[in-house]
């Protein structure tokens, strides 16, 4: 009879397959939820460092615009290779009505919509 009691009080002091099961479920919604979060930060930390890169390309345009002598109003366009991706950079020179000064607006942007805009003032 002793040994039946045991027995009893040491079934009892385990985790039954229903409670297994529940648990397992929790543990896989959990690791989901960070394999989502994961993905999504994935995907931003990608969007961030184009967004950067068609920064830095940007800046490239404008100093090479400010370091020209010989500054043309008007529009230009041209594609640049940089960082490995392929840039569309547009440039737009303008008077400045009423001052002896120059904008200059450059706009780069690549294939998958990543865009960038700075603009700079100088003397004619």
């Amino acid at each position: 009879m002793r040994g039946a009691r045991q027995r009893r009080k040491a079934c009892a002091a385990g985790f039954t397959l229903l409670e297994t099961l529940v648990a397992l479920a929790i543990f896989a919604l959990a690791a989901l939820a960070l394999v989502r979060l994961q993905g999504f930060s994935l995907q931003s930390a990608d969007q961030l460092a184009r967004s950067n890169a068609a920064y830095i390309v940007a800046e490239n345009a404008i100093n090479l615009a400010l370091s020209d002598p010989v500054r043309v109003v008007g529009t230009s366009s041209a594609n640049v290779t940089n960082m490995g991706r392929v840039w569309r950079v547009e440039q737009n020179i303008s008077r400045i009505a009423g001052a002896d000064a120059l904008r200059i607006d450059v706009t780069v942007s690549d294939d998958a919509a990543v865009r960038a805009r700075l603009e700079a003032l100088t003397a004619p």
